[in-house]
């Protein structure tokens, strides 16, 4: 059993690698500069839908943005090329692609899968020391 877990934790090491060398790094993100000089802007959480059908790519980019004081911002959002039109979108796409990915996603292994019932915790050691037994 335990080979077969190393087997597959090396399986999914030589995977992450692999993925991770085609993928594309990113450089950029998009800015927010306040108008009022001293007001501290955050961006606590970013969502982003990227969706490519082989010729379009669209973006649904979602930012949690508060500030240390009521201010107006400048946001700037470098993109690689011009885009061909930006709209607003409903934040109701990123529950549709939840559930779209809850949906095809692979079920849960069955229970006892990583490990047997020989595996779990036995004490094999107990010593209580002198300076315990006087607290207690």
């Amino acid at each position: 059993m335990n080979k077969l877990i190393g087997r597959l934790k090396a399986i999914m090491l030589l995977f992450f690698l692999l993925s991770s060398s085609i993928v594309m790094l990113v450089s950029a993100d998009w800015g927010t500069i306040p108008v009022i000089p001293g007001v501290s802007v955050y961006e606590p959480a970013q969502k982003a839908i990227i969706a490519w059908n082989g010729q379009q790519e669209i973006l649904i980019l979602s930012a949690d943005v508060t500030s240390s004081a009521n201010t107006t911002v400048l946001q700037i959002m470098p993109l690689p090329s011009n885009p061909m039109r930006i709209e607003e979108a409903s934040s109701e796409s990123f529950y549709v692609v939840e559930e779209l990915i809850w949906y095809h996603a692979p079920p849960p292994p069955p229970s006892g899968y990583w490990y047997d019932e020989t595996d779990r915790l036995k004490v094999v050691f107990h010593r209580r020391s002198a300076c315990m037994t006087s607290l207690l």
